[in-house]
C-alpha cells in the first residue's frame, strides 16, 4: 500500500507528459494530514498553476494531461497522471 509518509516532497514534479521532467513544476508547499478521515495521512501538494500551465499547449481553461512525479524517501520512483481542470486565474 502506498504511503503518503515516505514521499519525499522535495523530489515531487507536476507538468504536462510532452515536457521533460526536469522543467515540470518543483513543490512549492506540502503538509500530511488525513483529509478524507480514512485514518490514513494525506499528502497535500501545492504547485504553482502557472509554473505548470505555462508550459502546456494553450493557455486557456481547460482540461490537461497533467502527470505526478516524485521519489520515494528510499528512492523508489513513483508516477501518477490524470486529466486536471485547470482554471487560469
Amino acid at each position: 500500500m502506498f504511503d503518503a509518509k515516505n514521499v519525499d516532497p522535495g523530489t515531487l514534479r507536476f507538468g504536462p507528459n510532452h515536457v521533460s521532467p526536469y522543467i515540470r513544476a518543483a513543490a512549492i508547499d506540502s503538509n500530511l494530514g488525513d483529509i478524507n478521515n480514512d485514518g490514513r495521512l494525506d499528502m497535500v501538494v501545492t504547485f504553482s498553476v502557472y509554473a505548470v500551465t505555462s508550459s502546456a499547449p494553450s493557455q486557456v481553461d481547460c482540461f490537461y494531461d497533467l502527470w505526478l512525479w516524485g521519489e520515494t524517501l528510499n528512492g523508489e520512483i513513483f508516477v501518477a497522471k490524470d486529466y486536471v481542470n485547470v482554471v487560469l486565474p
